[in-house]
């Protein structure tokens, strides 16, 4: 494509350079010499400083980045600008100078640097420059960090008032927590609250004990009660079988009554009751061994009936008590579990208070110790950069007028590549022979693209030019039309083709000279009227000493054979010798179609040279005398649309043939190779036939 576009336009193309190079000049000498100064600041080690530091100033080159753009964004300020201005005025003596917009700023994280350049048209000022704002760079960073250091120090001291309130807050809230729940110690209360605890099942358990030898002695009180009234009851029944029972009930009464009396804890009471048991238990024993008397053991049986139903009525007044005092320590035991547990979420409360205690303590040691060292940092703090070096005398900067020349150029060159590439790509136009055959046309060749010359004269190929490859193409629309004549049958009459274009300026009237031209010199005879009678140009292309156009406005249809001139021996014409007015009743009023017939034994082929189809209606009146139509279109300029149009004009007149033919088709596109090889008319050799 680019091969084509150089070929085919090759003057725009060259045009474009020359543009493109006195561009290239014309800003060179007019441009003005700028001088380049640069300062280079580099990032300081920050191992001197506190440890806070690290929070608020640079230690690495993760942050160099961010950090620089955040300085030359503040640097454009109109604050920072207003004081470079005035600083570097109070040097020169001229404050008004515009100086901010010649500086720039490049970041270097991989070296942790920053080149702050300035450019002047004065090297001493762009230096000067260079080096206010290196320093000025320093002062915003250092106010940046003192601020940044202040801001800080301000938030970590609300942090402690907020830390100290709530640690004296908790202090108070543990305090009274402690006050209210009674809990001095955690320890020491848990471990009240289980012996007590341990004690009151103890003592559930001795009760229970006690009910179970109170359910012993009674069960034995009616069992000795019942045996007791038998005994009474059979006067033959002898006493003495009672003696064990009497004996061993008293002794189960006094174990019980001591088992009560150690609940209680009455050493004295319980100090009888042993002595009791003892000498009940010996004289039991002397009993046992013989050696004493049982009546003295026993007593008598009304009274132990007496004895045992005070027993019985005792026994059961134990038992309501003792289970009175039973359920009492149940409920104890489980006031002491709920008890255990409430101790259990007040230790869990009291840890917590005492764990946030701490906490809240510790944080407020560490803020408290950085906002000391926050202290000392803001009495030593610097700036995280430092001049590495100063500029220099500033270095002339403009771009050389061969790298220039160069980059316009090259510039140009893409534009016009561009513009032709979207012209070829956008604009809708007949590219090739198969864009006419798709659209309804029957293809016939190409014309070649010859270079005109408009205020010369007009060239008729196969006399001023016979052996060119541009020549070939008319032979070869010769023998193309010679064919279409066998076809139709038309070798004694005369083939009428009306040759026409969609829009003027296509190359209609060359394709019509030329062509008849074609076949005279292949011995046809041949008539060319031209008929495009608002701007006739057929005779331009031809000697004019030869051609005298006798066709006028005046002429009639009896007189038009009179105006047929003959050019040669093959060649006859029919041209007007000026412009003629009212063309279309004029052609209606002369009766073309009757010369047509009277002559057209007397020619092979009759050529009429038509106006654009799409402009006037004069085609439109003569394409009915018409055997062929010959539609020229130019190459990648006729619009697709034009020739559609076109079709439906002539499609509608009349059923004939529509040849296409494509002009000024580049030689290298149709011939490739071929055109450099064999003769083709250049344009050289075409002003020296003109």
């Amino acid at each position: 494509w680019a091969y084509r576009i150089l070929k085919i336009h090759k003057f725009w193309m060259f045009a474009g350079i020359i543009f493109s190079a006195a561009l290239a000049l014309f800003v060179h000498i007019f441009e003005t010499n700028s001088y380049v100064s640069t300062s280079i600041l580099s990032l300081n080690s920050r191992d001197h400083m506190a440890p806070i530091s690290d929070s608020l100033g640079i230690t690495n080159g993760d942050n160099f980045v961010p950090k620089v753009y955040a300085l030359i964004e503040q640097f454009k300020s109109q604050e920072t600008c207003d004081s470079l201005v005035k600083e570097v005025g109070s040097v020169t003596g001229r404050p008004e100078i515009s100086i901010c917009d010649s500086l720039s700023f490049e970041p270097d994280a991989e070296r942790l640097q920053i080149r702050i350049r300035s450019r002047m048209t004065d090297p001493n000022l762009s230096r000067l420059i260079a080096d206010s704002a290196g320093t000025i760079f320093i002062n915003n960073d250092q106010k940046r960090l003192r601020r940044r250091i202040s801001e800080l120090k301000r938030f970590l001291s609300s942090q402690e008032k907020e830390l100290g309130r709530q640690v004296r807050q908790i202090e108070t809230e543990k305090t009274l927590f402690q006050a209210n729940s009674s809990i001095i110690s955690v320890n020491q209360a848990e471990r009240s609250i289980v012996e007590r605890l341990e004690k009151a099942e103890q003592d559930y358990l001795e009760i229970q004990i006690q009910l179970k030898n109170n359910e012993n002695l009674i069960q034995q009180s009616k069992t000795s009660l019942q045996e007791l009234k038998k005994a009474l009851a059979n006067s033959e029944s002898s006493l003495s079988s009672l003696y064990l029972n009497q004996v061993q009930y008293r002794l189960n009464m006094l174990q019980y009554r001591k088992s009560l009396l150690k609940t209680e804890n009455d050493p004295e009471a319980l100090s009888k009751v042993d002595i009791e048991i003892s000498q009940i238990m010996k004289v039991y024993q002397q009993v046992l061994d013989g050696r004493g008397d049982p009546s003295l053991a026993t007593a008598d049986p009304l009274e132990y009936l007496k004895a045992l139903k005070l027993s019985y009525g005792s026994l059961i007044k134990d038992r309501e008590r003792l289970r009175a005092q039973a359920s009492s320590l149940e409920t104890n035991i489980k006031k002491k579990g709920s008890d255990l547990k409430e101790l259990a979420s007040s230790m869990q409360r009291l840890g917590e208070l005492t764990r946030e205690n701490d906490i809240a303590n510790n944080l407020y040691l560490v803020i408290k110790k950085r906002l000391q060292e926050i202290e000392i940092e803001e009495a030593a703090a610097v700036s995280d950069f430092a001049v590495l070096s100063n500029a220099g005398f500033g270095a002339h900067e403009n771009t050389p007028l061969s790298r220039k020349m160069v980059f316009y150029i090259g510039v140009g060159l893409f534009v016009c590549l561009a513009a032709l590439f979207l012209q070829d790509s956008l604009i809708p136009s007949v590219k090739d022979l198969n864009d006419l055959e798709q659209m309804g046309v029957n293809p016939i060749g190409y014309i070649p693209l010859v270079p005109l010359n408009p205020l010369a004269k007009m060239p008729v190929l196969l006399e001023e030019f016979p052996d060119s490859l541009e020549s070939d193409s008319f032979r070869a629309l010769r023998v193309r039309l010679q064919g279409f004549k066998n076809v139709m049958g038309r070798n004694k009459e005369a083939l009428v083709i009306l040759v026409t274009s969609p829009r003027p300026s296509v190359g209609k009237t060359f394709v019509a000279s030329n062509l008849a031209s074609a076949f005279s010199k292949g011995g046809l005879k041949t008539l060319v009227i031209d008929f495009d009678l608002r701007q006739p140009a057929v005779k331009a292309y031809f000697n004019k000493e030869k051609i005298q156009g006798h066709l006028t406005s005046s002429t009639t249809a009896e007189l038009l054979k009179n105006c047929i001139e003959k050019y040669d021996d093959h060649l006859d014409m029919l041209v007007s010798a000026s412009i003629i007015e009212h063309s279309a009743e004029f052609i209606e009023r002369i009766n073309l179609s009757e010369t047509i017939k009277s002559i057209s034994s007397k020619y092979d082929f009759i050529i009429i040279d038509t106006p654009p189809i799409l402009s006037v209606i004069d085609p439109f009146l003569i394409s009915t005398l018409a055997d062929l139509h010959i539609l020229v279109v130019e190459h990648r300029k006729t619009h697709r649309e034009d020739v559609i149009n076109s079709l439906e004009m002539l499609s509608d007149l009349k059923t004939v043939p529509i040849l296409g033919v494509m002009n000024k088709a580049h030689p290298d596109i149709i011939y490739a190779d071929g055109g450099r090889y064999y003769k083709v008319i250049s344009s050289k050799n075409r002003k020296a036939a003109s």
